[in-house]
């Protein structure tokens, strides 16, 4: 029998077949492939990421792939939101189960376990560059104390370990930053580490995260930031539609607009439904409304004086394209 596939040897290379030469040189720079294995070895993790209906941001579980530190089993329990979303609320770890206390945008703020005691949490900051910490402890008596107290509270190590940061971040021990989906986040400088993928449509600032605003706005997928409940790519009322893909019931449901800049985009999304129902067969016209359109919303978020830079920005030169729904036959011109 022919083996259809080559294999590895699993033995150090033979210097008097090879010779001394290149065996020093893979020595010296591969030999920790037959090096012996650490005591605190590892084999890596692998990562489960979620498929419709929950959005494909969201991490479904983590296990380690064997070793003696291997990470284990850790699985996420998400709870969908109307909106097409996400927020995680359950965590299933080595036979144990938490809860999740996530805050408005989905981040997980506190961890407690089965006896609802606190064991993992993540303070607000503002770009998330602070480190999870367990409890706080009282200190007595502590070294270099700031204040005369006799007593200083003072975090303690998490009693388990936890990545997820920011919706759609994963916390990356090596690198210290966040992977994102289609880019990684800096949190100590409060931006991305690539620009964005999608060009200026996310802003001129194409390193930009959420608009320099982490505490009311969100970046899951590291293309775009939402704003209220309809300001967004496809973000209209709270669902991830454009308004002329909503159901009527849908319509009926949708959330109202949070502020005035969350107005401006609200007239601004049934603006563009009704171009491409206004223009389904004609592209010049249907994209000569949707700039309109958006010149309009340009000058009603400049006028909200909500600092969206990155709307303004887009809005004021965008050149948006047409979506032609009309069935066509015979020759075109």
């Amino acid at each position: 029998m022919f083996k259809s596939e080559p294999q590895a040897t699993k033995v150090a290379p033979d210097e008097e077949e090879l010779g001394s030469d290149f065996i020093a040189w893979l020595k010296k720079n591969f030999g920790w492939l037959f090096a012996k294995a650490q005591a605190n070895a590892t084999l890596g993790q692998s990562f489960v990421y979620a498929d419709a209906p929950l959005p494909e941001w969201a991490l479904l579980g983590e296990y380690g792939n064997g070793g003696s530190k291997s990470a284990g089993r850790l699985e996420i329990v998400w709870l969908p939101t109307e909106e097409g979303g996400a927020i995680p609320i359950g965590l299933y770890r080595n036979g144990r189960f938490y809860a999740i206390h996530p805050d408005h945008l989905g981040t997980p703020r506190l961890i407690t376990d089965e006896a609802n005691l606190p064991v993992w949490q993540w303070p607000y900051s503002a770009f998330g560059a602070n480190k999870p910490t367990g409890i706080l402890k009282a200190t007595q008596k502590p070294k270099q104390a700031w204040t005369n107290e006799p007593t200083l509270l003072k975090a303690t190590n998490p009693a388990l370990t936890f990545n997820l940061r920011y919706p759609g971040q994963y916390f990356d021990e090596e690198s210290n930053l966040n992977y994102n989906y289609f880019r990684s986040y800096m949190p100590a400088q409060g931006r991305y580490s690539q620009p964005d993928p999608i060009g200026l449509e996310g802003g001129m600032n194409r390193f930009n995260y959420a608009d320099g605003n982490s505490i009311v706005a969100a970046d899951p997928t590291g293309l775009f930031q939402y704003h209220g409940n309809w300001c967004g790519p496809n973000w209209t009322g709270g669902y991830e539609k454009s308004w002329d893909k909503l159901t009527q019931s849908e319509k009926n449901t949708c959330k109202p607009p949070k502020d005035k800049l969350d107005s401006c985009c609200e007239v601004h999304d049934k603006e563009h439904a009704q171009c491409r129902e206004q223009y389904p067969c004609d592209e010049n016209m249907q994209k000569r409304c949707k700039e309109n359109a958006d010149r309009r919303l340009y000058r009603c978020a400049k006028e909200s004086g909500q600092g969206s830079f990155w709307l303004q920005d887009y809005m004021r030169k965008s050149s948006p394209a047409a979506e032609l729904s009309c069935k066509r036959s015979g020759v075109q011109k």
